[in-house]
């Protein structure tokens, strides 16, 4: 399987009425930016957290994988996410068809659980939980 090439660049600062009409517009670039720029420009912490929520089902992987960056970016920029809300959505993104939003799922769920002191819950293929507290 060849590997999506990354593209790092700034990330602009989107009013939630911009973030809002990029979501409308629905293009690919302009969702990326709506999803990473509430983290990276907080004016609300709930208010970045829905962003991410509502985009992490999105129709396109890019865009879902981009949530995702952006919900962990929250946990380390801000500090706190909604567990009840948020831990759901991360669990069934484990399980995305896209294999580079599974792998981005896997990596935020690590960021969370070191900064935000969750336990997300996940085994290994056999079923087992690691007991010394690695995952």
């Amino acid at each position: 399987m060849r590997k999506k090439k990354l593209v790092y660049r700034a990330i602009p600062e989107m009013t939630p009425e911009a973030v809002e009409a990029a979501i409308w517009r629905n293009v690919q670039s302009e969702l990326i930016d709506a999803a990473l720029s509430p983290a990276y420009h907080p004016d609300d912490a709930a208010w970045a957290q829905d962003v991410g929520l509502r985009l992490v089902t999105h129709s396109d992987p890019v865009v879902r994988y981009n949530a995702l960056v952006g919900l962990g970016l929250v946990a380390r920029f801000l500090g706190k996410l909604d567990q009840a809300r948020v831990q759901p959505v991360l669990e069934a993104a484990l399980q995305d068809p896209d294999e580079m939003v599974r792998d981005e799922a896997k990596d935020t769920i690590e960021t969370i659980e070191l900064l935000l002191g969750w336990r997300v819950g996940r085994s290994d293929p056999a079923g087992r939980r690691p007991s010394d507290g690695s995952v």
